[in-house]
Order: structure tokens, then C-alpha cells, then sequence
């Protein structure tokens, strides 16, 4: 039974994100656009089903809050300070369920603080809504390997696409949660149904548009990730950004709670096999996106923004 204590600490954890989101709601109108939130609100008024860097999430939302807001900065800013919000909420409602209601308040406190949450869910860009879609497929996916049942699944699968609307780095999320059904033998049998593959199709049906965007326009979008991601020049393993790359996870995270996140990683690994299931399933949907983009960083610069 949770004490009365406990439950303080969940009440602290909702407050604490709720006064934050004020706060970057107030503060997203106190200074002028950056180049890239311009373009992002350019997209908001010109509506289509792709665009040439990115997918298009942000312009839809941005669209909305302009409808109802004007063209301000707040309205240009509001899908980012929604959607951390959302996934702020989110990370609580893992850490209250599955670890305890210490854990949650922990959860408020430290990502509340990490610079990365701050610039994501105040700037204009994709990173926020993905850092939403991730979140929330994280949670409903674990509650469907969970409990099996068909409306966590779907709703899995509506949030990844989502999160694909968002940023097309979401499609990683794909394996990784997969995978995690592949290895554990308490949920592998949950993919012999038809379930899981009902939530992906909804996510990828809800994508299906951008893929047709994309043919239409000799995959346009799909060329500029893939050559950002170093596609367009010649093979080769080096050490030149792997400094960087680290570094800028370590800033965007702060030195601090980055360590505890890699200190998280190496108990989980170490004790996978006698600790809860989630925290195998949270290490197999986190850490294979830092390690992919640490392989990465070998071959091409990689923005810190990118696994995030």
C-alpha cells in the first residue's frame, strides 16, 4: 500500500513539471525567433505532407497554435512547451509505476533541471515532439508487454506515429522495442498475436502519407537525412567528432545526470538477469539509440540533438 508520504512525492512530481511548463509557456514570448524556428513557422503556413529537412509535425502544430494564438512567438513555441511537457509527464508515470513514487519525483526533479529538456521544450523544433512520441510509445508499449492488451498496443502504435510525424529518427524505436520482445521470455510469447503488428500498422498508416510525399518529390526529406548522416561521402572510421559527440551529451544532459544515466545502463546490463523486466526493456529502448549514433559519430559529425 503507498503511504501518504509516497503519494506526496507523485503530488510533488506533477506540480514540479506543471510550474515548469508555465514558466517556458511565459518565457517562449520574451525573445525573437531563431532561423530555424522561422523556417519551422513557414512550414505552419504553407501545409504539405513533407518538407525538404524534416518531417512535418512541427509545421502542423505550429498551424494549430497560430489558428488559435496569432503569429507570435508563444504560438510558434507552444508545440514544444506542450509536447515536453507531455513527455515530461510521461518519464513520471514510468519511474511511479514500475519503480515508485521516490523514483517519479526524482524523475520531475532531474529532467526538469538538464539543459536539454529546456532548450527542446522552449525552442521550435522537431526534438520536443519526438521527445513526446518516445516517451509516451515507451510507456504504452511496456503496459501492452505488460498486460497484452489491444488498447495499449494501438495506443503504442499511434504514439510512434507520432513520433515518426515528428522526426524520422523514431523509426528506431521500432527495433529496439522488438528486439526486447525477442530476448525476454516473459513477453516473447505477446508477439505470436496479431496485437503488436496492429499497433505498428496504425503508426505506420498514420506515416503512410509522408512516404507518399517523399515519392512524389524523389524522396527528398529521405536524401537530406541520409546525407546529413554522412550517406554522401566516402566510408571511412575515425576519432575526429567522437569527442564532440560525447561532450555534447554530457552538456545537453549536464555532466551529472549524465553519468547517472550511464551508471543506469551498466547495472542494468550487468544485472539484466535478475532485475525487474523494465529495466531491460528501458535499457534495450535508450541505449542502443546512444550506441547507434556513437558508431555513427566514427564516420561523420553527429548533432547532439539527434539521439537526445
Amino acid at each position: 500500500m503507498t503511504s501518504r508520504n509516497d503519494t506526496g512525492y507523485l503530488n510533488a512530481a506533477w506540480v514540479w513539471i506543471f510550474c515548469f511548463a508555465v514558466f517556458r509557456y511565459i518565457f517562449s514570448g520574451t525573445f525573437l525567433l531563431a532561423p530555424d524556428e522561422a523556417n519551422y513557422w513557414q512550414w505552419g503556413r504553407h501545409l504539405d505532407w513533407g518538407y525538404h529537412d524534416q518531417a512535418p509535425m512541427i509545421g502542423w502544430a505550429i498551424r494549430l497554435c497560430t489558428g488559435f494564438l496569432g503569429d507570435t512567438e508563444t504560438a510558434v513555441r507552444l508545440p514544444s512547451v506542450a509536447a515536453m511537457t507531455v513527455a515530461s509527464l510521461y518519464l513520471v508515470m514510468i519511474a511511479h509505476r514500475w519503480i515508485g513514487n521516490k523514483a517519479a519525483f526524482a524523475t520531475a526533479l532531474l529532467s526538469q533541471g538538464i539543459l536539454e529538456f529546456n532548450v527542446g521544450g522552449l525552442l521550435a523544433t522537431p526534438d520536443g515532439l519526438q521527445a513526446a512520441g518516445w516517451a509516451a510509445a515507451t510507456y504504452h508499449v511496456a503496459r501492452a508487454y505488460e498486460t497484452h492488451r489491444w488498447h495499449q498496443w494501438l495506443i503504442g502504435g499511434l504514439w510512434f506515429g507520432f513520433g515518426l510525424l515528428s522526426k524520422y529518427t523514431m523509426v528506431l524505436f521500432l527495433p529496439f522495442a522488438f528486439i526486447y520482445g525477442l530476448v525476454n521470455p516473459t513477453h516473447r510469447d505477446r508477439l505470436y498475436s496479431v496485437r503488436p503488428y496492429i499497433g505498428v500498422l496504425a503508426g505506420l498508416c498514420m506515416f503512410a502519407p509522408v512516404i507518399w510525399w517523399n515519392a512524389q518529390h524523389n524522396w527528398n526529406s529521405v536524401r537530406h537525412v541520409a546525407y546529413i548522416g554522412g550517406a554522401d561521402t566516402s566510408f571511412a572510421l575515425h576519432f575526429r567528432y567522437l569527442g564532440d559527440f560525447i561532450g555534447s551529451q554530457a552538456a545537453l544532459a549536464t555532466p551529472l545526470v549524465f553519468i547517472l544515466i550511464l551508471a543506469a545502463w551498466v547495472k542494468a546490463a550487468r544485472d539484466c538477469h535478475i532485475s525487474p523486466w523494465i529495466c531491460r526493456y528501458l535499457l534495450l529502448t535508450s541505449f542502443p539509440m546512444i550506441a547507434f549514433f556513437t558508431l555513427l559519430s566514427l564516420h561523420t559529425r553527429v548533432y547532439g540533438n539527434w539521439p537526445g
